[in-house]
């Protein structure tokens, strides 16, 4: 398992370490049998967001995670995220925006990994931090 953390938009909101991002990456690729696999992480600001958003999806507006799944054997694909909308979520959730960007990050792994919405989606996400945090 490899994982390249980029850092695309400089930030005064602080995120997690690599090591930690690089736990909640192996965590749900352990979950899903696939340990041998690419992820990059790249941090990215509510424009860019924006913008892959409404190339992407046809939503011209800010989202706080995207994934982008390459289907390439050994690379399983991107994940976005903004820390300006993390820090958004965390402050309606109570947690910190490094918690915050944890769930977010494990939220887009998991659709990397052909995981929709749902109940069990959001109970193995949830599965994949506790992993993350033992």
């Amino acid at each position: 398992m490899a994982v390249i953390v980029k850092e695309a938009t400089p930030s005064k909101i602080e995120r997690p370490s690599n090591q930690k991002i690089a736990r909640v990456v192996a965590a749900a690729l352990k979950k899903a049998k696939k340990n041998k696999s690419l992820v990059e992480v790249t941090f990215i600001c509510n424009a860019r967001m924006r913008a892959l958003n409404k190339k992407y999806r046809g939503k011209d507006k800010t989202t706080d995670v995207l994934s982008f799944a390459m289907g390439e054997d050994g690379i399983l694909g991107d994940v976005f995220i903004s820390k300006t909308e993390a820090a958004k979520n965390a402050y309606h959730y109570g947690v910190s925006p490094q918690e915050e960007i944890l769930r977010l990050l494990a939220h887009g792994v998991l659709h990397l990994l052909g995981y929709e919405h749902g109940p069990k989606m959001f109970r193995i996400q949830e599965e994949v931090l506790c992993r993350a945090n033992s």
